[in-house]
């Protein structure tokens, strides 16, 4: 997975470079300029503290270094729009020169966020906002496109079709909704199906973990207890990665997918 973690860096470190490039004159035009000679201050804000963003925090030290540009780093610890919003508004203060941020809930953070494009640089990361934001530009994974690609692999295992759970972090972030709806659209051959059966599939279940790492096995397990006296459940796809037991091993596709 290493070339995967390699790649995300330099995505990261491409957003700091936007966010840097913005100052130059891409709106924000109420933002701070860096003192002569000094060196711009932008932020880059998680929708949590799981590890996965310690990649992203690499990629963020490198874009520092190739744009010459300090980058304050913040991580909502509990994972909340209020958390969230705290931190956006002590950067505002503090006088930073651009924001890139992943919306823990985009629909309702959305008249905020506008409202700090609007004065700041602002881009978005990893989730996006809906049409016609003020962020200057989103820069992450096609997730809708990325859920399809999870639904082909449920297919490929199962082409006789089957039950299936879902598993993301939080249903209010806008990444979490397309993904799973690209998995829900593959499996039924057609847009926005009603559900809950979707072609040969049907899905009982649509779980969450907060994006808590110790929250994710105990859930599962409990989850598979309870389905023990209905259908048996076939498979399981998280945030765009598809689980079999036990025959995933011959899914075709990258192998970070069938994992």
């Amino acid at each position: 997975m290493h070339w995967r973690f390699s790649c995300f860096s330099v995505v990261i470190a491409a957003a700091v470079g936007t966010l840097c490039l913005g100052l130059a004159g891409c709106g924000g035009g109420n933002a701070s300029k860096p003192a002569a000679g000094g060196k711009p201050t932008v932020a880059f804000v998680t929708n949590n503290s799981y590890e996965f963003w310690t990649i992203a925090r690499r990629g963020t030290e490198k874009g520092a270094k190739e744009f010459d540009a300090t980058v304050d780093f913040k991580m909502p610890a509990r994972g909340t729009t209020e958390e969230q919003r705290a931190i956006v508004e002590d950067l505002v203060a503090k006088g930073v020169q651009g924001i890139a941020i992943s919306p823990i809930d985009s629909a309702n953070q959305a008249s905020f966020l506008n409202e700090i494009g609007s004065r700041v640089p602002l881009l978005t990361h990893d989730s996006d906002l809906p049409t016609g934001s003020e962020r200057l530009c989103y820069i992450g994974t096609e997730n809708y496109t990325a859920g399809m690609a999870a639904g082909k692999l449920v297919r490929e295992c199962l082409p006789d079709g089957g039950n299936l759970v879902i598993y993301v972090g939080k249903m209010d972030a806008q990444n979490a909704k397309e993904r799973r709806q690209g998995v829900l659209d593959e499996l039924a051959g057609e847009k926005d199906a009603p559900g809950p059966t979707y072609g040969k599939f049907t899905l009982l279940d649509t779980m969450t973990d907060d994006a808590i790492k110790t929250n994710a096995k105990p859930m599962w397990k409990t989850r598979s207890l309870n389905i023990a006296t209905r259908p048996r459940s076939s498979a399981w796809s998280a945030c765009g990665r598809t689980i079999r037991r036990p025959c995933w091993r011959p899914c075709k596709g990258p192998d970070w997918l069938a994992r």
